[in-house]
């Protein structure tokens, strides 16, 4: 199919939504066993803050320690780490908003 009969047949335009909050917030940090983490934070559009971790597993984060694995490879090891980090850096407080 050419570029010319997709939009063509185009009857509305195509629309984005775009906040801008805190979104796109990025930590790297190693814990205490000395695996690294990066991790990228932002809210999640009905409630609770999406957490990516090293691009390879997506959770759901809902406050007092309510997390939820969504996709990618789970591991029990990171849930705990991601836990950890949003205790120990006061995140919990920083969302309240969105949890």
């Amino acid at each position: 199919m050419s570029r010319e009969d997709i939009t063509k047949d185009t009857k509305h335009p195509i629309m984005f939504e775009s906040t801008e909050i805190w979104a796109n917030g990025n930590i790297c940090f190693q814990n205490g066993d000395g695996t690294r983490y990066q991790l990228h934070f932002m809210p999640a559009k009905y409630g609770g803050v999406y957490v990516i971790s090293n691009e390879s597993e997506l959770y759901r984060y809902h406050g007092n320690g309510n997390i939820k694995f969504l996709c990618g490879k789970h591991n029990e090891w990171t849930e705990r780490a991601i836990l950890q980090v949003i205790v120990v850096r006061g995140f919990d407080k920083l969302w309240r908003e969105y949890l």
